[in-house]
């Protein structure tokens, strides 16, 4: 009898059996959670005891404005839960409804529908002023200064006009800031397009490495980014596999976020004590496109042998992702991909990651299952394509009949540790 697993894939748990003869080296699944029963509560006390510095209360002290920036539809942050208790502690010190803005940090990502923003935001800012940041409109930006690494750092105005910036995203990792949440709220969340590429090339070095914040140039200079958008407070959510909360940290944006990470790390993280002939993943929790799916494929990498496969299973409900297929279709030299992003030919959010897919797949496999992409459009970009799980593994099984392989049941959350393969 084959044995069976289970990976998210279209909103559902997809049971999977392994092919005879195939040997199951582990599954990613994250760490059991308790949800949190009231969040309201577990807001207040993350924003009365907030990691390296004082209380949200302090803080407001002479605050007249504020702006707080929430991530955006692509993630899966329900901002719309953990507003109602900020802005409760904003009323309590003395500013109301009608002086705070809600700033949706939609970086380069494609502009959200109405329904988007409210499903985001939620009914607790109706009061509010709610924008979307456009990273193309210099008349909305405003700069702030430059980093030691020379990115010029514009950002939203509705960041420089308020006394007081507050922001609320979620951990996850990621292959090229070492991790999501923290000072990418800023940069890339509401900076300008200028100043998101000149920050996304540093990618391109060899330290830009997901799971990886001290030494890695982006990181870096989105944390600087940061300091200099004055952003005072992130509330960073860790959710588990249904997205649904689990623990709510605040803090200074460098401590804070160092904070999050670890308990992050206490449910996504994966010791990968032996690199297998196949992974098995799952875009879940950004499965809505194929570029944020992506991630999922370069976290298996780290858990797959060169010459191996890497099987991403993604619904891309959205389709493929801006400024992702056009560029991987081509299947350019990488540094050509770069170049484009330098040159804005390719979005600063796409083109980086079609360098490192690419990467990938000129050492490894990868094939993609969805429903919603044609095998046409899929085997352009460079992917092998199957309609379903076990066709996938039907066509590995031909070639690899004793293969180990690797499942990650939420592949874009989990966090695999390389450091600990064994030779």
């Amino acid at each position: 009898m084959s044995l069976q697993v289970t990976a998210r894939y279209c909103g559902r748990d997809e049971t999977i059996d392994l092919p005879e003869g195939w040997r199951l080296l582990g599954v990613g699944n994250p760490a059991t959670t308790t949800l949190l029963s009231d969040v309201d509560a577990a807001v207040a006390r993350a924003l009365a005891r907030p990691v390296g510095m004082g209380s949200l209360r302090e803080a407001c002290a002479g605050v007249r404005r504020v702006t707080i920036a929430i991530d955006d539809q692509t993630r899966p942050t329900p901002a719309g839960q953990i507003l109602p208790a900020l802005l409760l502690e904003l009323r309590s010190a003395g500013i109301e409804d009608e002086d705070v803005t809600i700033l949706v940090a939609k970086g380069t990502h494609r502009w959200p529908s109405e329904e988007e923003v409210r499903a985001k935001a939620g009914p607790s800012v109706a009061a509010c002023r709610v924008l979307v940041h456009d990273p193309d409109d210099e008349s909305g930006l405003a700069f702030v200064g430059t980093t030691q690494r020379g990115t010029p750092v514009w950002v939203n105005r509705a960041v420089v006009e308020a006394d007081l910036f507050l922001a609320v995203g979620g951990v996850v990792t990621h292959y090229m800031a070492g991790y999501g949440g923290g000072p990418k709220i800023v940069l890339p969340g509401v900076s300008g397009r200028k100043t998101i590429v000149t920050n996304h090339l540093l990618a391109a070095g060899p330290d830009a490495l997901q799971a990886r914040t001290t030494g890695n140039p982006m990181y870096e200079d989105m944390l600087e980014a940061a300091g200099l958008a004055r952003l005072a407070m992130k509330i960073d959510a860790i959710l588990d596999m249904n997205n649904q909360l689990v623990e709510v940290v605040a803090g200074s944006v460098g401590l804070g976020h160092q904070a999050a990470i670890a308990a992050y790390n206490r449910i996504y993280g994966y010791p990968v004590v032996e690199q297998a002939d196949v992974t098995i993943t799952s875009g879940f929790p950004l499965e809505s496109e194929l570029l944020q799916s992506c991630k999922a494929v370069l976290s298996a990498d780290l858990s797959t042998k060169d010459g191996g496969a890497i099987v991403l299973l993604s619904a891309c409900t959205n389709g493929i992702g801006p400024g992702f297929g056009e560029a991987i279709s081509q299947q350019p030299p990488i540094s050509e991909v770069w170049r484009w992003v330098r040159t804005g030919e390719t979005t600063p959010t796409g083109g980086p990651m079609v360098a490192r897919v690419l990467g990938v797949q000129q050492r490894k496999r990868v094939v993609l299952v969805t429903p919603n992409l044609s095998e046409a459009e899929v085997r352009r970009m460079g992917f092998d394509y199957a309609p379903t799980p076990k066709a996938a593994l039907a066509a590995l099984r031909a070639e690899r009949p004793g293969a180990s392989v690797i499942v990650f049941p939420a592949g874009s959350a989990t966090n695999p540790m390389p450091a600990q393969v064994t030779a």
